[in-house]
């Protein structure tokens, strides 16, 4: 990796467009995403620059429109910030992710990129600002602590090792009454609506005091949901299980494979609804997905899933298709007044992030 600038000097903040970034500046990037990383979350596999690249072009979907802001020292691209403006139920809030090269930490860049970002979340409204995904003890976690933000939330996250997992775990069949199909890309026309009311059976999972809503899922925003992923070049695939005496949509579960992480894939929703629970539905479901994934990508070495600490259900299932535990993460928010002010008051020296 490239050393960063170490001559003194201040650094620039300015607006920053992934697609018309210059290669200088992506390069950059793939150096800040890789060393944050290794330094971070060393649990985690090198970040290729195909993936550091893709992932600033492909944000999540749900997360809204998303601006950045870079930290340059000596034009070299040292920090990035990352602010998402959701619509629909969580208008009122703003996800932020934020980073800094580890060499280039502690000199209040960090804070000084979120300074750079608070002029357009208060333009936009928002009354809440929200960062995940933090490492629980972490130097993001602790940086946000400092700020005045609060934990509302914590995600475990686990992760499937395809060529340490003896694929004979998935071979599971629905129970009696019930039947799985899948598909890729649009759900078929005549499961949208079922598919559509058994998706919210997922947001009774305990979600902590987050102000980040879950989506209220309609046939139409489903519709939209598919058109805006495969514009995007990412395929999702669902595995439901129906009911046979109402060939309605009991459990399902899907997953992303997005066009710049060749050899993992994201584990997404999965739910069964209430009626439904407790003939194993959620492991049947989750196994037939990983013997489809692994026939058609074989590429493809880890699966990755978040579920909530307290749904020790869900945990369970996972463990009994493959996952193990690889880290505990948190969400923190804090409203837009008072982190406005708590910037405001320079009570945050250069010693900072």
């Amino acid at each position: 990796m490239a050393t960063p600038p170490d001559t003194p000097g201040l650094p620039e903040f300015r607006p920053f467009d992934p697609y018309t970034a210059t290669g200088q500046d992506l390069a950059d990037v793939h150096i800040l995403r890789a060393e944050a990383t290794s330094t971070d979350r060393p649990e985690d596999p090198p970040v290729s620059y195909e993936e550091a690249i893709g992932r600033l072009r492909h944000q999540p979907l749900a997360g809204g429109p998303c601006r950045h802001w870079a930290a340059y020292l000596q034009d070299r691209l040292i920090g990035l910030a990352e602010i998402a403006l959701p619509d629909g139920d969580n208008a009122t809030v703003a996800l932020g992710e934020i980073d800094v090269r580890p060499s280039c930490r502690r000199r209040g860049i960090g804070t000084a990129l979120l300074r750079a970002a608070m002029a357009a979340i208060l333009a936009a409204g928002r009354g809440t600002v929200v960062g995940g995904g933090l490492k629980l003890d972490g130097a993001g976690a602790r940086w946000t602590e400092a700020l005045g933000f609060q934990v509302t939330r914590r995600v475990v996250m686990q992760q499937l090792d395809i060529d340490a997992t003896d694929p004979g775990i998935w071979e599971i069949q629905p129970p009696s009454g019930y039947r799985t199909v899948r598909w890729a890309g649009q759900a078929p026309a005549d499961l949208l609506a079922s598919f559509a009311a058994a998706r919210p059976a997922f947001d009774d999972a305990p979600r902590g005091q987050t102000s980040y809503r879950p989506t209220a899922w309609t046939p139409q925003l489903i519709r939209a949901e598919e058109q805006e992923l495969a514009a995007h070049g990412t395929e999702q695939r669902v595995v439901a299980a129906l009911d046979l005496a109402s060939g309605q949509v009991a459990g399902l579960t899907t997953v992303r494979c997005y066009p710049h992480r060749h050899t993992s894939c994201l584990q997404g929703d999965t739910s069964v609804r209430a009626e439904h629970r407790g003939h194993g539905l959620g492991r049947a479901v989750k196994a037939e997905m990983m013997r489809w994934l692994t026939a058609d990508y074989p590429e493809l070495d880890r699966v990755y899933t978040t579920t909530a600490p307290e749904n020790v259900h869900m945990i369970s299932i996972n463990l009994a298709v493959g996952y193990h535990t690889v880290r505990t993460m948190i969400w923190t928010e804090i409203t837009t007044s008072q982190l406005a002010k708590n910037l405001a008051s320079n009570q945050f020296p250069a010693t900072g992030r």
